[in-house]
C-alpha cells in the first residue's frame, strides 16, 4: 500500500536514520542481495511514518532535519528490534516517534535562544533570489562542405568536409542571492495518546469523531469482548486493537452499528466483509487497525 507522507523531509531523515541504526549498527555488511534486506527497510519504513505523523506539516529547520537523522540511527543502534507481528506496523512507533521529535525541537530551540541560525550550512529554506539575465547565445559556425561521393559499386568515399569555426559563448550576469528566510516559531510537542484498557469479555464503545481510539485488550475471557464500532463516524476516524494475554479463544468481536458500513475482514488480509457483518480478531498478541472513509462507508485496515 503506498504512503504519501505529510512532510517529505521529516519522512526521508527518519527513515534514512532508522535504517541506518537498524541494518548497519555495529555491522560489518557482506550480503550483497538487496532482498535480504526487506525486513529492516520495512521497520525504517514503518518507524518513519510515525515520526512523519507525528511531526505533522511544521516546515522543518535544517538543524531538525539533520537531528531527526542522527536520533533516528542512534535509538536503534545496538537495540534489539520490535517483535516481528508488529515491527512493520507503524503504530507500534508512536510513542518513540513522539519522543524523538520532542528531543529534536528542544535542541532546535536551544539553538535559537543562542541567536543562532538553525539553517545556517546551506539548510536555510529562504527566498529563492532572481535568476540571472541568460547570456547572449554565440554564433554558430559555419557548417563544412559534404565530402563527393565515390563513384562505382564500391566507390571510396568522399572527402569529409571541413569543420565550421565554433561560436562565442555569450556572457550572462549572475542574480543576486535572495534573503534567507525568517525561521517561525516552534510549535509544542503533541502529548502521547493514552491506551483504553478494555476487560475480558468486556464491551466497548468508541464514540464517532475526528479522532484515533486506542484499545488494550485483554483476550483471555470465556466469551469475546464486543468493540461496537460507531455508527456516523467522521472520515479519517481511526480505532486500533491490541490484544494481550495467554489466549484469545473467544476472540474480539468488531460490531458495526451501522448497517450500512462495511469493514475489512480480520481472517482474511485485503478482504471485506458484507456490510453491517461482524468481523472477529482471534490472534494471541494480534494488533489490528480500522480507519473510515466516508465516501464509500468502509473502514479500511489500517497499517
Amino acid at each position: 500500500m503506498s504512503y504519501s507522507p505529510i512532510n517529505v523531509t521529516v519522512y526521508l531523515q527518519a527513515n534514512i536514520g532508522a535504517l541506518a541504526g537498524f541494518g548497519a549498527s555495529g555491522r560489518y555488511l557482506t550480503d550483497p542481495n538487496a532482498t535480504d534486506y526487506s525486513f529492516f527497510a520495512g521497520m525504517a519504513d514503518a518507524y518513519a511514518k510515525a515520526v512523519d505523523t507525528a511531526w505533522g506539516e511544521a516546515a522543518p529547520t535544517g538543524y531538525e532535519l539533520d537531528a531527526i537523522e542522527s536520533v533516528s540511527e542512534a535509538v536503534w543502534e545496538n537495540r534489539s528490534p520490535f517483535p516481528t507481528n508488529i515491527a512493520t506496523l507503524a503504530i507500534s512507533y508512536s510513542g518513540l516517534a513522539t519522543a524523538v521529535i520532542a528531543l529534536v525541537r528542544q535542541g532546535n530551540a536551544q539553538v535559537v535562544s543562542e541567536g543562532i541560525d538553525p539553517n545556517a550550512g546551506n539548510s536555510g529554506s529562504g527566498v529563492t533570489g532572481v535568476t540571472g539575465v541568460t547570456g547572449v547565445t554565440g554564433v554558430s559556425g559555419v557548417a563544412g562542405v559534404t565530402g563527393v561521393t565515390g563513384v562505382g559499386i564500391a566507390g571510396s568515399q568522399g572527402v569529409t568536409g571541413v569543420t565550421g569555426i565554433t561560436g562565442v559563448t555569450g556572457v550572462g550576469t549572475s542574480g543576486v542571492q535572495g534573503v534567507t528566510g525568517v525561521t517561525g516559531v516552534t510549535g509544542a510537542a503533541p502529548p502521547p495518546t493514552a491506551w483504553t484498557a478494555v476487560a475480558a469479555a468486556g464491551t466497548v464503545s468508541p464514540a464517532a469523531g475526528a479522532t484515533t481510539t486506542f484499545l488494550a485488550i485483554n483476550s483471555t475471557g470465556a466469551s469475546a469482548v464486543v468493540v461496537n464500532i460507531p455508527a456516523g463516524a467522521s472520515d479519517g476516524q481511526t480505532i486500533i486493537c491490541m490484544l494481550f494475554g495467554a489466549t484469545a479463544a473467544a476472540g474480539v468481536n468488531l460490531i458495526p452499528a451501522s448497517g450500512t458500513d462495511i469493514i475489512a475482514d480480520p481472517d482474511n488480509a485485503g478482504q471485506f466483509l458484507t456490510a453491517g457483518a461482524t468481523g472477529t480478531i482471534r490472534t494471541v498478541g494480534a494488533i489490528f487497525g480500522l480507519k473510515y472513509k466516508l465516501s464509500n462507508t468502509t473502514w479500511y485496515q489500517e497499517r
